[in-house]
Parts: C-alpha cells; sequence; structure tokens
C-alpha cells in the first residue's frame, strides 16, 4: 500500500528576539513533529531567513525547503506575499503533492503574511489550516513557552460556499445541470438547508 506524500507549508515570523528558542523555534517544531511530512516548506520573510535556516538546520529529514519573500518590507504587503505563497503552493503541487494532502500552518509572520497564506491555500483547495496556540498566558497576555498546542481549521466551509455562490449565479443563468454539479457535498452542516433548496429548484 502506498502512503500519500504529505507536505507541510509554515509562515515564520520573529519571536522574541531576545528568546528565539521557546518562543520561535520550539513552537515551529512541535507543528511540524506532529505529522508525517514528505516535505516542509519554511516561508520566512527577508528579515527572519536567518531564524528559518537556524529551523532549517534542525531538521536534516526530510527535506526543508526555505521560499523567502522576495523584498524587504513584502512581508506587510498581503498582496506579494499572497503572490509568492500562491507561487510556492503550486510548485509543491505540481512537483506531485495532491492539495488535500498540503497543510498550512499560518501562526508566525506577520498578519499580512497569515492572511495571505489563508487566502491562498483556499484558492489552491488546501483543506487544512493548521496554527499554535497556548491557553496558559503569562501577565502581558503572552502565551507561555512550552504550553503551545497545535489547532486546525478545515476549510471546506469557505470552499462550500463560494461554490453556494457560483451555483446561484448559474442558476440566475438558467445553466440549472451546473447548479447540481456546484453545490457543496451534502455533508456540508452549514449550508446544507439552503443547498437543498437551490437543487430542488433547479429540477423544476
Amino acid at each position: 500500500m502506498t502512503t500519500k506524500k504529505k507536505a507541510l507549508v509554515l509562515t515564520v515570523g520573529t519571536g522574541n528576539i531576545d528568546d528565539l528558542e521557546r518562543t520561535l523555534l520550539k513552537p515551529m517544531l512541535k507543528s511540524i513533529q506532529d505529522g508525517d511530512w514528505a516535505r516542509i516548506v519554511l516561508l520566512p520573510s527577508h528579515d527572519t531567513e536567518n531564524a528559518a535556516r537556524t529551523l532549517q538546520a534542525r531538521l536534516p529529514d526530510p527535506a526543508v525547503e526555505l521560499k523567502p519573500l522576495p523584498k524587504s518590507g513584502d512581508e506587510n504587503d498581503a498582496d506579494r506575499c499572497f503572490g509568492h505563497f500562491d507561487h510556492v503552493l503550486a510548485d509543491l503541487i505540481s512537483s506531485g503533492f495532491n492539495a488535500r494532502d498540503i497543510q498550512a500552518d499560518f501562526t508566525r509572520g506577520t498578519k499580512a503574511m497569515s492572511a495571505a497564506l489563508v487566502l491562498a491555500a483556499v484558492g489552491r483547495d488546501i483543506q487544512i489550516l493548521r496554527y499554535v496556540y497556548g491557553e496558559q498566558r503569562d501577565e502581558r497576555g503572552m502565551v507561555v513557552p512550552g504550553t503551545e498546542q497545535v489547532g486546525q481549521v478545515r476549510t471546506m466551509c469557505a470552499t462550500a460556499r463560494r461554490r453556494l455562490e457560483q451555483a446561484k449565479e448559474f442558476m440566475r443563468r438558467g445553466d440549472f445541470s451546473a447548479v447540481t454539479n456546484l453545490l457543496p457535498e451534502p455533508q456540508e452542516p452549514f449550508f446544507r438547508s439552503e443547498a437543498e433548496g437551490l437543487y430542488a429548484a433547479a429540477q423544476i
């Protein structure tokens, strides 16, 4: 039985420059170690590339690639981040990874980097996003190092909503067969009644 190849893509931020080990490296390692990856891709900014290389040196297997943003300042430009991340995901898919076997961790990095990776992942039909969180916080409201957990977000709701809106547009145009092809899967609970109503209307 052939094992599917899985890949993990992670943004790389600064962490606390006085304690990179606990505030950046260990939390990222926690996410990386929570899975069996054939490839890991780190997405640092121009300023965090050295931190990404430090992390890369600790991960001799599997192959770890660095795909830094091209220019300093790109980390605060969501459009530039999106274009870069979308290209990285496209390369992974063209190299043989199924989009459903890629996960994207948007925990570290600027807000623009996180938003861009989420949007790029949804656009490429990647179904699982992940993030590292901690329930224990110190007096400053910061996560206590060593208490981090890995959480996941499934993108099915977002993609189901997108298909449903596309189906509505086809319905307005009278393309009823396209409506039934685009409707969200029946098990999707959030839009089931809306989808069923649209499906029934397309059969009339």
